[in-house]
């Protein structure tokens, strides 16, 4: 009876091991590498500008992207982390 205790222990940590490895793995998996950054471009008297070029430049790996701003003066960069450090 002993022994049977001892393996049905054993079998509960193992499969407590293995669930919390699980979900350790998939909230590691959620974490992720993306964002944006938007704005308005506007002149000294508030008025936006459309069809400025915005650029936005990696200091570290002197990368740089452009976008241009819309009708209404707003730009996105939408990019991941790997599109900017590559």
């Amino acid at each position: 009876m002993q022994r049977r205790s001892s393996i049905l222990h054993f079998v509960f940590l193992a499969l407590a091991i293995s669930a919390l490895s699980l979900l350790t793995c998939a909230s590691l998996r959620a974490q992720v590498d993306t964002g944006s950054i938007t704005g308005t471009i506007k002149d000294q008297s508030g008025a936006v500008i459309p069809g400025a070029k915005v650029s936005l430049r990696n200091e570290g790996t002197d990368l740089e992207v452009t976008a241009t701003t819309g009708p209404d003066g707003n730009y996105t960069f939408t990019r991941s982390k790997s599109e900017l450090t590559s």
